[in-house]
């Protein structure tokens, strides 16, 4: 991957141009302790993961329809290097244990994931590829591969925190080596949640770290 290449998904023989293609780092801030049966908050309870969200078309939010998404669980043990160290990353999961991705809505799973990142083009784009396999309902092949590769829309880093003074203190967990400098850091509004979470979970506070420099 060099050079600003155009955006394609490649779905078994066939070339599909996307209308876009989104990527971002996300870290929930607070994991299910099975012991105290209770959601435990802080920075040793950060599970981050990419999510990387494609539209194919117009009919893209309808069931069936070519949509492709991957959320894939980074392992805790993986140190994120800051955002300008992010080519040359590549994440793998042969054997299915950290990754959910989906065709579409309703659609097959792709299966066998594989993310690498080349180089930023730009502050909010850099050269993914995405690949994998999935059942191809159209010619009833399974294994079918899938390959998305091009420039990619960097939507930034994000994260749920009860308090403000939370959010810095949780992204040098995340990213040891980071300048916090070269982001920035914008709230949004507290939303309502989920009613069934308890109330110290549903009311958190949004936020979310661009690349500046």
């Amino acid at each position: 991957m060099s050079g600003r290449e155009p955006l394609l998904l490649y779905l078994n023989g066939k070339v599909v141009v996307p209308k876009s293609a989104e990527l971002s780092l996300n870290f929930a801030t607070d994991t299910w302790d099975e012991t105290r049966q209770d959601w435990v908050y802080g920075d040793r309870n950060i599970c981050p993961h990419w999510q990387l969200d494609v539209s194919a078309g117009d009919d893209s939010g309808e069931d069936g329809s070519m949509a492709p998404s991957l959320c894939y669980l980074i392992p805790h043990a993986f140190e994120i290097p800051p955002l300008e160290e992010f080519a040359g990353l590549r994440f793998a999961d042969p054997e299915n244990q950290r990754c959910e991705a989906w065709y579409g809505n309703d659609a097959p799973a792709i299966v066998e994931n594989t993310l690498a990142f080349g180089p930023w083009q730009d502050l909010h784009h850099l050269e993914v590829e995405w690949s994998g396999k999935y059942h191809d309902w159209e010619t009833r092949q399974r294994d079918a591969p899938f390959r998305l590769a091009g420039t990619i829309a960097f939507k930034g880093i994000t994260a749920r925190v009860r308090e403000e003074s939370d959010a810095g203190k949780f992204l040098r967990s995340l990213i040891p080596r980071i300048d916090v400098t070269a982001v920035r850091q914008e709230f949004g509004n507290r939303p309502p949640g989920w009613e069934a979470d308890p109330r110290d979970r549903r009311y958190r506070l949004p936020v979310t770290w661009t690349r500046v420099r």
